[in-house]
């Protein structure tokens, strides 16, 4: 069944605050666009003229830093792209990638505007919600230049279980599939390093692959890995 973006707004709560009226008003501003893996978004200028509601699909913020690309969030489905510029006229991150099939919501940044200035409540919950990304950007960023490659995957794949986990068996079940390009750049290494990484936290126990997918097995052994207590707590 084909869905409308009125249903996405309402069901993934993209804007708590708003009344019946402005959702309607919203979804028939907005419009549709489905993307394709690999895609990418300039988020300084293209997010600066419209945001992109996320409705299925997984996107991932990038950002240049000690001299490659590093992958510094991921959004899902329910979250937003392109606010920072929309709040503070700064940015995210450099690019936004398409990681697999989504589809988005695009809905003009005067739009946006008008409801946030006529919404305090929303301004207030957005500004909240940016707040936290940057928080994880910047700890991303720490964790690059001090920790070692391992200690940084098993904090990855703790955040990732945390924001896209399902229950499983075993344990936790990444409901991401990544390949070991991406995991790399999401940790600011090159593929082999990252790959071996991984494999050490195979050995010690703490997770699984299952086709692409992995597993968390034992969120303890994990937890030793990332030099943590408790992995999913110590995510914000």
């Amino acid at each position: 069944m084909e869905r409308s973006c009125l249903w996405y707004i309402r069901n993934l709560n993209f804007f708590p605050q708003l009344t019946e009226a402005q959702q309607m008003d919203l979804a028939a501003s907005s419009k549709m666009i489905p993307s394709r893996r690999g895609h990418k978004l300039n988020v300084a200028t293209t997010a600066g003229g419209n945001a992109y509601l996320i409705k299925e699909g997984h996107v991932r913020l990038l950002r240049a830093a000690e001299g490659r690309e590093v992958a510094v969030d991921l959004l899902g489905p329910g979250d937003v792209l392109g606010l920072t510029p929309i709040l503070t006229e700064d940015s995210d991150a450099d690019h936004a990638e398409v990681l697999d099939d989504v589809l988005f919501c695009r809905v003009p940044a005067r739009i946006l505007r008008e409801l946030l200035e006529a919404t305090p409540g929303l301004a207030l919950h957005f500004s909240k919600q940016q707040g936290l990304r940057r928080k994880t950007i910047e700890l991303r960023l720490i964790d690059i230049a001090f920790c070692t490659v391992k200690v940084r995957i098993a904090r990855l794949l703790a955040e990732l279980a945390k924001k896209f986990g399902e229950d499983h068996p075993k344990g936790r079940k990444i409901g991401l599939k990544l390949t070991q390009r991406e995991i790399a750049e999401m940790v600011g290494s090159n593929r082999e390093a990252a790959n071996r990484a991984t494999l050490g936290l195979v050995d010690a126990g703490a997770i699984e692959f299952e086709g692409k997918n992995i597993v968390i097995v034992n969120s303890d052994k994990l937890a030793h890995e990332a030099q943590w207590d408790r992995p999913w707590q110590n995510v914000s």
